[in-house]
């Protein structure tokens, strides 16, 4: 036997020739045995990746994570679209919902409206055009103020004036003048009740006694003396109420007057205006069926007018003479013949054309306690006196308003 690098024969080296004999079919007769194999294997797997091989798998997950990501993106796209299209639907539910609300609610309101105003015209009917007026001329025109009770004040009494509701009450004394906005009230009436005074029963302003709406008008009441009394006139009960206004509107006392009503409970004051023939449809502009709730500030005007044209003769009046008579119409066309022909039987049906109509208006005080109280000489930057009551307090004050 000869090892490896042995001299031969003739004293040369020589090389180991070692030769494999590998046979695939049959496993037990490799060279190689288990061991050596596992051995093999494990050393292969252990072997670290080649640059090529790293570069490859570095491209492999960078194309699964920007794959991922695009799939993320997509679904939260999807996602926000479908909650915004959920969104937009509700929202175009909503509207919908309070479009048909409130198209519901002015039917229902526009159905309330109509048989308030009904009322209100039968009402006016009654009262003022089932007897023709005496002493009454044609023309005649006279207004009723419905006005609100002052700020009340809610820690210790609401049937009292706070502050600011008093300083109001003195404020209407600049309202009422020759010079001013309003003329001077011919009569001042309180509707409320709860003491038992005044006239009737007992029947309105039980929880909210009269003495909140009563100190709203004294300071005009004592300021112009009105029919020389130390307080408005009260009024326990509606009915007596209206029927006296009415009386003087329909014997032609308010002839060029006004009178001014104050209630102590707003929900008086659409009943009020309604009693007199008042509604939110039958009288112009009209008066609402019901009043704000803590509303000081907004006053109803309700003009009364006895004439023979109501609002078809003030659409036409080019063609109404002075004096009540109806004029042919000076022109050709055939919708202005048939619109006065219309007009003159419709005052031949209401006993010559001559009745009362009213109209209603809802205007405003238009208070500010700030201006106000700057205008009186509460906030002079020379005065640094504290004054113990307020300058709208002062009579005298109003004495010399022009």
């Amino acid at each position: 036997m000869k090892y490896p690098n042995e001299p031969s024969s003739n004293g040369e080296m020589q090389p180991l020739m070692v030769k494999l004999h590998l046979n695939t079919n049959q496993s037990s007769g490799s060279n190689m045995d288990d061991d050596e194999q596992a051995t093999q294997e494990q050393y292969t797997s252990l072997r670290p990746p080649s640059r090529n091989q790293h570069k490859r798998q570095r491209t492999t997950h960078f194309k699964t994570y920007c794959f991922a990501v695009t799939i993320s993106i997509i679904i939260l796209v999807s996602l926000i679209t479908f909650m915004f299209a959920i969104i937009l639907h509700n929202n175009d539910k909503s509207k919908k919902n309070i479009q048909s609300d409130e198209y519901d609610n002015r039917h229902e309101n526009d159905e309330e409206n109509q048989i308030y105003s009904h009322r209100a015209d039968l009402n006016l009917q009654h009262i003022f055009n089932s007897k023709p007026p005496t002493n009454t001329n044609v023309g005649c025109q006279g207004t009723v103020l419905i006005m609100p009770s002052c700020e009340s004040s809610y820690e210790d009494d609401n049937n009292r004036c706070n502050l600011i509701g008093m300083e109001r009450s003195f404020y209407l004394i600049t309202l009422f003048g020759s010079n001013r906005r309003w003329p001077v009230p011919l009569d001042i009436f309180v509707l409320g009740g709860g003491n038992g005074a005044g006239k009737g029963a007992v029947d309105s302003g039980t929880v909210n006694k009269r003495q909140r709406a009563v100190e709203t008008m004294m300071p005009l009441q004592l300021h112009y003396k009105v029919k020389n009394r130390s307080e408005p006139a009260c009024y326990n009960k509606r009915r007596d109420l209206v029927k006296d206004v009415a009386s003087l509107i329909k014997n032609g006392t308010m002839c060029g007057h006004m009178l001014t009503v104050t209630a102590a409970d707003e929900y008086e004051i659409p009943l009020i205006a309604s009693d007199l023939g008042c509604g939110p449809l039958n009288a112009g502009a009209g008066c609402p069926a019901v009043f704000g709730n803590g509303d000081s500030d907004s006053v109803w005007e309700m003009r009364f007018v006895y004439d023979e044209y109501g609002n078809v003769g003030v659409e036409n009046d080019d063609d109404v003479a002075v004096g009540g008579n109806a004029t042919t119409s000076k022109s050709t066309n055939d919708d202005e013949t048939e619109v006065e022909e219309k007009s003159n039987a419709k005052n031949q049906d209401d006993d010559g054309g001559l009745k009362w109509r009213v109209y209603g208006s809802v205007v405003r005080e238009q208070f500010d306690p700030l201006a106000f109280s700057k205008i009186v000489g509460d906030y002079n930057a020379s005065n640094t006196d504290v004054k113990i009551d307020p300058g709208w307090m002062n009579m005298t004050w109003y004495d010399n308003l022009p």
